[in-house]
């Protein structure tokens, strides 16, 4: 039986639980949300603070993957996939070891919080 939508473009099964796909998460990413402080001079700062520091599974996508995102005209290079639990925003940004990550979408699979997509851009510093 061939795979089809999300099975085949991300590998894993939508129902299974939490616990099943823990041995994926072996990553240890923090996700960080944008702040602007004052600099003391009048001005403000912008920088990152970190939300929360999560187990993640950081995956560069494949050729196939990525014939399907240039569909629709975004500049994908990495699936990052954390627990459904965990709060995210695609506002946010991901902090990988020294590597930065841009979400660019967040997908919630079947709106029932098992598992979380995040479709990233790697940015250089």
């Amino acid at each position: 039986m061939a795979k089809t939508g999300y099975q085949r473009l991300y590998g894993f099964d939508r129902i299974r639980k939490n616990s099943a796909f823990s041995s994926e998460l072996r990553h240890q990413i923090e996700l960080q949300l944008s702040s602007n402080s004052r600099d003391g001079e009048g001005g403000f700062y912008d920088g990152w603070v970190t939300v929360n520091t999560v187990w993640a599974s950081v995956n560069p996508i494949s050729a196939k993957q990525r014939t399907y995102y240039n569909s629709i005209s975004t500049e994908i290079t990495h699936v990052i996939k954390i627990r459904g639990d965990v709060d995210c925003l695609d506002t946010y940004q991901v902090k990988f070891g020294d590597r930065l990550f841009e979400i660019l979408t967040v997908e919630n699979i079947q709106e029932n919080d098992v598992q979380k997509i995040l479709v990233c851009k790697e940015r250089s510093r």
